[in-house]
């Protein structure tokens, strides 16, 4: 690998980051409300 020029030439230019990001963002919050609707249904019985 060189040293200079592009270290991640996929996401060097900002649109694959951002979908990348958008996709762990994404990901994160569908985890997170379904671990909520799990505890609040343990809750309920």
């Amino acid at each position: 690998m060189p040293v200079t020029g592009i270290s991640l030439p996929l996401f060097s230019y900002g649109g694959s980051s951002v979908i990348t990001i958008f996709i762990a963002f994404g990901l994160l919050i569908s985890i997170s409300r379904v671990a909520n609707r799990v505890e609040k249904e343990n809750k309920v019985k």
